[in-house]
């Protein structure tokens, strides 16, 4: 028993050690506050303390090592308290003073017990300790799972619980009569009571790597939320940029945006690149469809805001919008080390979004679903827009000619099945015009802004 003692403390030391130095070094950007990471440290290397004074216990056949790693262990307990309460608030200075300075009675109770009374008695009191220091772990992390429901929670909840369970089963066997007397001593307990030891001691273990993983998890999101919201804040610049530079007006933008995600929801329905199509990528294609033509802004006003037709070189130099776009995008989140999937829809989008189907589309000449699906998807959404929308310098088509006109371009423009899918959602398209329909007079007033309201009536 002696051996098994001896190898089970030494094993966990090195585990909570393990945990003490590598969690705190490398996860310590993970703790909210400097105290949650100072209460972790102070528990996990006191636990593993404890292990390792322990095992000193059968070398050296005294009191001392046992009371000492005794005493550390009630420590880690009280450090895990603090940790839990830090969760809902921070401890005040007198409370965190206060429960350290109950180890100093603590242990004068241990001593005085390791004098004046036997094993059994010494049990009895550790576990009572510990069983109450485990009741207000046990407070502070339901009001914690109140606020925020963790699975990492609900499995201290759980962890704790069952160690109370096992220390009270340890008091039961050391003072039953069937394995209770003075023949049995710290590593030499009876066989029931070294099992709970062990169980305790594989919950502690249990218990800090789940705490590890739930900060982990709380650093990851935190991380992402920090991510999405620098996205969100470049893709705003983004999408301001390309308002001003564009030579749309009024809720374009928005009506594009709803079309993307109709069609989007749509090809999924009807069974088309499924693997392409999850919430987050339609999600994505949503928000990203604002910046498709970003591009412009490297297009002079005298081209972007001509009112007759473009000639020859003026259009070659409208059409290079795609490809400046793209240029932007890959330029904006390589300086902002922003890769996810809406930075990367708007980069597919901006640059492919006049290929055509047949590849006679424009900057590359890409063919079929060489062509992006979000660009593919973007087309068809903005060309619809552009035949059903009033402008000032022109009338907005019907929506059963635009209709009509988006499904001649059926396998030459537009891929066949987005167009399938187009017009399987032509109701909620017209529901979309009309929701976000211009403003003509903001409209004109937004031309006359730009200095173009002589070109464009």
């Amino acid at each position: 028993m002696e051996l098994a003692n001896e190898v089970l403390y030494l094993g966990f030391g090195l585990i909570f050690f393990g945990l003490s130095f590598n969690t705190y070094h490398n996860l310590k950007l993970q703790f909210p506050l400097h105290s949650q990471k100072a209460f972790w440290a102070f528990s996990v290397l006191c636990m593993s303390l404890s292990c390792f004074v322990l095992v000193l216990f059968p070398l050296f056949k005294h009191s001392l090592p046992l009371l000492s790693g005794s005493l550390l262990m009630v420590a880690a307990e009280i450090g895990l308290c603090l940790l839990f309460k830090s969760l809902n608030s921070r401890p005040k200075k007198w409370v965190v003073m206060l429960s350290l300075l109950a180890l100093l009675p603590i242990g004068m109770g241990l001593g005085l017990i390791e004098l004046y009374q036997g094993y059994e008695i010494q049990v009895v009191y550790l576990s009572t300790i510990t069983i109450t220091l485990s009741v207000w772990q046990l407070i502070e992390l339901n009001k914690q799972y109140r606020k925020f429901a963790s699975i990492y929670i609900l499995f201290l909840l759980v962890a704790i619980i069952a160690q109370i369970m096992m220390w009270l089963f340890r008091i039961w066997t050391v003072t039953s009569s069937e394995y209770g007397g003075t023949q049995f001593h710290f590593f030499n307990e009876s066989i029931p009571e070294f099992i709970a030891q062990v169980v305790v001691v594989v919950l502690y273990a249990l218990i800090y790597i789940a705490i590890s993983n739930f900060y982990y998890d709380q650093l990851v999101a935190s991380e992402k939320q920090r991510r999405h919201e620098k996205e969100d804040q470049m893709l705003l610049a983004l999408e301001k940029l390309a308002l001003a530079r564009d030579n749309e007006t009024g809720n374009h933008i928005i009506r594009t945006q709803h079309y993307v995600r109709a069609l989007a929801k749509q090809l999924r329905e009807s069974g088309h690149y499924l693997d392409k199509l999850s919430n987050e990528a339609i999600e994505a294609m949503f928000k990203a469809a604002p910046l498709h033509d970003i591009g412009k802004v490297a297009i002079p006003d005298s081209i972007l805001l001509k009112a007759g037709p473009l000639t020859a070189d003026e259009w070659d130099i409208m059409k290079t919008h795609a490809a400046v776009g793209e240029s932007v995008l890959l330029a904006s989140a390589a300086n902002l080390s922003v890769r996810d999937q809406v930075i990367q829809a708007a980069i597919q989008i901006a640059g492919a979004h006049h290929e055509k189907w047949d590849g006679t589309g424009y900057p590359r000449g890409l063919r079929g679903v060489a062509i992006p699906l979000e660009a593919r998807i973007m087309a068809l959404a903005d060309m619809y827009d552009a035949l059903v929308s009033q402008r000032p310098y022109k009338h907005g088509w019907a929506y059963a000619d635009a209709i009509k006109e988006i499904v001649a371009c059926k396998g030459t423009h537009f891929d066949p099945a987005i167009v399938d899918a187009f017009i399987a959602a032509q109701d909620e398209f017209t529901l979309i015009a009309e929701q976000f329909k211009d403003d003509i007079q903001a409209a004109n007033e937004y031309v006359w802004q730009q200095g173009a309201v002589g070109k464009m009536t």
